[in-house]
Formats: structure tokens, sequence, C-alpha cells
């Protein structure tokens, strides 16, 4: 099954707030990050081709900037969703950069050498996505406690790891960490 990092599991209080228009569904829709990104590219005629390979690049250059931004979004509408986190490994979406050429059927990924200098000095994308995704975890969860942190817990620590914890201390679930793990 894949995350998308946009489920609620509120759908009773969706369907009675704002069934009729599908608003919800439209934002998360707009903040899914793993999913690929389609995009209607209109050939121009009156440009050469290779100015038009470049001006397809470019969009898909400021498609990825936006990916890469929409954890922020996504943390928003999606914080404190989930009171009863599982015992099993608390599952992150992945992130899409690939976007699908639609007039000309070609999937695409942008060359990270040509991604903006300021993009690529944010600390780290998978951090910003973990910690949107572990937003998800109400501070009223009572299954996040060390034994679970500690079968999240990888073999070789990342910055993914550091956003998972640096979530679980802003949602309140670091202080059981106190008795050791």
């Amino acid at each position: 099954m894949n995350v998308t990092g946009v489920e609620l599991g509120l759908k009773n209080f969706i369907d009675v707030r704002c069934a009729q228009d599908g608003r919800v569904d439209k934002v998360a829709r707009m903040l899914c990050a793993s999913a690929v990104t389609t995009v209607n590219a209109v050939e121009r005629l009156s440009m050469k081709e290779l100015d038009q390979a470049r001006e397809l690049q470019n969009q898909v250059l400021r498609l990825t900037e936006r990916t890469l931004a929409l954890p922020f979004g996504r943390a928003m509408f999606i914080f404190g969703t989930v009171t009863i986190v599982t015992r099993e490994t608390y599952r992150i979406p992945r992130m899409e950069y690939t976007t699908l050429l639609q007039q000309q059927n070609l999937a695409t990924v942008p060359d990270p050498a040509k991604l903006n200098a300021e993009v690529i000095s944010w600390a780290d994308f998978k951090f910003h996505n973990v910690v949107a995704s572990g937003l998800r975890i109400s501070h009223t969860s009572t299954v996040a406690d060390s034994s679970w942190i500690k079968f999240n817990e990888p073999a070789e620590l990342t910055s993914e790891d550091a956003g998972f914890l640096f979530v679980l201390g802003l949602t309140g679930h670091l202080p059981v960490l106190l008795g050791g793990v």
C-alpha cells in the first residue's frame, strides 16, 4: 500500500462538513508530493526545438521546487489527525520528482545540477518530508512510547531519522525516553 501523506482518516467528519463540494479532496490532491506531476505542455510552433526543450526543462525544475515545498503545507493540513498509532513501522511517503509531459508522452526528472542554489541549501528535503509526515501523530497518542520509537529506529541514522525524532519531540512524545530505551 502506497502512503501519500495526505490520508486524514476523518471520513465521517469530512462527510458531514464538506462532502458536497469535495474541497478536502482537492486540497489533498494539491498537497500530495508522492504522485507523478502531469503537465499539458503546449508545443509552440514558433519556437525552435532547442528553445522549446529548454522551456520544458525549466518548467520541470519549477514543478520540482513546488514539490519540495509541499511538505510544509501538508504538515498544516494533516496536523494531529492520527490519534491511534499502530504498532507497525511508521510509513513515510516518498517524494516524487518525475513530471509527465502529456503532449509528448514523456516522463522526465529534473537535472539536480540545474536546481536553484537556494533550493539545494535547504537543510534536507527528506528531513522536512519526515517532519511533515510525523506531525500527523497527535500529541494525545499513547502508542508512541519508547519501545515503538526503538522499533522504528533504523540500523544507520540519517537526516530522516533526525526529522522523526524532532517531530516526536514537537508532539510531546520524547519525555518517555528519559527512562532509557
